[in-house]
């Protein structure tokens, strides 16, 4: 989160979020009733009432909305306040009505508080020190993996898939299945570690997990160079990462992560 300026007399701090742990972030502090000001976009009409009948156009605009809901679009990666206007160019004769603002990672945006309470500054603050990675997960047995991003939120699953290996009686055929397997699992990790560049974890049940690392250090070694731990779990797909949430393995890497984030700052 970046912080431009907070000034508490006026009741504002002006922000803007770095990443979708800062929405997450926005989310929480935004409140009923708070206001927000953001360039937007709004659509207008001609002012001439003689004027031949146009389609609206959708213009830019610095609005300022009191808030009364808010929705947070896991799906566009967006957070959308809805509200009263409450500042508005004068020539739009718009304050009073209706308006959305969209806020979105790197789009500037003002709050205005009647009072900040401390917890809220004291996240804004922790927000802005310190930009964690998020954390990629690929879960997985002999039947199917799950790839997940934890992120501070929660657990986005990205992408998944079922298939069974042929028992270990049939060596030949099986050696074959599993490298298939762990070719369409290392496809499916690099395409979601790859815009994150996140740290990776491995976990699931048994050996395979250890057999899919080996395979990943020798086919994709700059995806290899990003995992930092092999866990063992009870389960295999989104049942193991949520496992491994409960049991604390993953808290203990983020913990990793987290510490090492903050050994960078320092230097």
């Amino acid at each position: 989160m970046k912080i431009f300026r907070i000034d508490l007399k006026k009741g504002f701090a002006k922000v803007m979020p770095e990443s979708l742990d800062d929405l997450w972030h926005l989310y929480n502090i935004i409140l009923e009733k708070d206001e927000v000001h953001a360039r937007t976009t709004r659509q207008t009409k001609p002012d001439d009432q003689y004027a031949r009948p146009t389609k609206a156009k959708r213009v830019p605009v610095n609005l300022g909305v009191q808030v009364e809901k808010m929705f947070w679009d896991r799906i566009l990666n967006r957070l959308r306040i809805n509200g009263i206007v409450c500042e508005a160019p004068e020539k739009l004769s718009i304050k009073g009505s209706r308006h959305t603002i969209n806020v979105t990672v790197n789009k500037p945006i003002t709050i205005v508080k009647k009072r900040w309470l401390k917890h809220q500054l004291d996240r804004l603050k922790k927000a802005s020190r310190i930009t964690a990675a998020p954390l990629t997960i690929i879960s997985m047995d002999d039947e199917e993996y799950c790839v997940a991003v934890l992120r501070q939120y929660g657990i986005e699953t990205k992408i998944g898939e079922r298939s069974k290996l042929p028992g270990k009686l049939e060596a030949e055929k099986r050696t074959k299945a599993k490298q298939l397997f762990f070719k369409r699992a290392l496809k499916s990790l690099r395409e979601t570690w790859v815009p994150l560049h996140s740290p990776i974890v491995i976990i699931g049940p048994g050996f395979i997990k250890d057999d899919f690392a080996g395979y990943v250090k020798n086919e994709a070694k700059d995806v290899a160079a990003s995992i930092i731990g092999i866990k063992g779990v009870n389960s295999a797909g989104l049942s193991g990462i949520q496992e491994s949430l409960r049991s604390g393995i993953l808290s203990n890497m983020l913990e990793h992560v987290r510490v090492a984030d903050e050994m960078n700052a320092m230097e």
